[in-house]
């Protein structure tokens, strides 16, 4: 885990959605949460508890309506239109659990897609795409549309497509939820290899308990409150008068 500056800050954090008849549900509340770069985060808990709201506020797809939200050190209530579009673009990635890919691209074309919002697309931008796509294992499948891939193609595409920004922070929302279980074990070390390989943050939201026991650290999400997971304390081995272990 790295201790450098924080990617992301989170200070007593709330979202309150209010229904057509005026009564408020509050999904999250005083939630604080830093992360930092290098910094892998998982986050568990039930069904409906607000685990998506704050990973949608950390991609500023949403914003709180209580609390403080810096991303890459910049206020996001300072953030308005393009700007907040173009820092969430740049500096941010993400990894949903159904792979969102365009049924009319390719899969090449679809891991561009980050890069015809940034920039115009040329020769440096596609080699690069196709570089992602032989990472995750698919470079074969380039110029195929999703609707002939497998559904962990798809999930490796949406990986690649991710990435290509070289976003500081990926945020993962149940990225091999909807995979069998060998499939699922393929994108997960493909998920934490690309992660360790650029130094880059995750925020991984997942029900799966063993894939959050990778990360650096585990919270849950219960009551609209996020608390550090302690990990399990490793018993000491036991030892003999003369300092030798037993058994």
């Amino acid at each position: 885990m790295s201790s450098g500056a924080a990617l992301i800050e989170m200070e007593g954090v709330g979202r309150v959605f209010v229904g057509p008849t005026g009564k408020r549900l509050e999904i999250l509340r005083g939630v604080d949460l830093r992360v930092a770069a290098g910094e892998v985060v998982a986050i568990t808990g039930e069904s409906g508890v607000g685990k998506s709201t704050l990973l949608n506020l950390c991609g500023l797809l949403d914003r709180p309506t209580a609390g403080r939200l810096r991303l890459d050190g910049v206020d996001v209530d300072e953030l308005v239109g393009a700007r907040q579009a173009r820092l969430r673009n740049e500096f941010v990635g993400f990894v949903f659990q159904f792979h969102h890919l365009l049924p009319e691209m390719t899969a090449l074309e679809n891991v561009l897609v980050p890069a015809m919002v940034r920039t115009r697309v040329g020769r440096r931008e596609r080699a690069r795409a196709r570089e992602l796509l032989e990472r995750v294992g698919v470079a074969e499948r380039a110029e195929h549309r999703p609707g002939t891939l497998s559904g962990g193609e798809r999930q490796r595409v949406a990986l690649a497509r991710a990435l290509m920004n070289e976003p500081a922070l990926l945020l993962a929302d149940e990225p091999t939820g909807n995979l069998d279980p060998a499939t699922a074990a393929a994108v997960q070390e493909l998920l934490f290899a690309n992660v360790g390989r650029e130094d880059r943050s995750m925020i991984l939201v997942t029900h799966d308990r063993g894939l959050a026991a990778r990360a650096d650290r585990h919270f849950v999400l219960r009551g609209g409150e996020l608390r550090l997971q302690e990990r399990p304390a490793v018993a000491a081995p036991a030892v003999g008068d003369g300092g030798e272990q037993v058994g």
